[in-house]
């Protein structure tokens, strides 16, 4: 069930390993987590320190339905958002 974190809708708690794992994309052969994106996915997780967590983020299905809708990736530390980024929208 979705739950709201410091402005952000999110949906469920993951890994580093389970998002890396769900957002694997191969380029060249090799798989690479978050493809072209994973510059951006590195920068995030350089921030990450023990007891944060990551959080999987969604719009609502109202967001969706009118065209306005995101998924992301969210680092939580005691409560606030650190930084997110966006892995899909429509």
């Amino acid at each position: 069930m979705a739950k709201i974190i410091d402005g952000h809708r999110v949906i469920r708690q993951l890994s580093v390993a389970e998002a890396e794992a769900e957002h694997e994309v191969v380029i060249d052969g090799k798989p690479v987590p978050f493809g072209y994106s994973n510059a951006r996915w590195r920068s995030l997780l350089a921030q990450f320190q023990d007891g944060d967590e990551l959080w999987f983020s969604s719009s609502s299905n109202e967001d969706w339905d009118k065209c306005r809708g995101f998924e992301g990736i969210v680092l939580i530390r005691n409560g606030k958002a650190i930084d997110s980024f966006v892995t899909f929208m429509n």
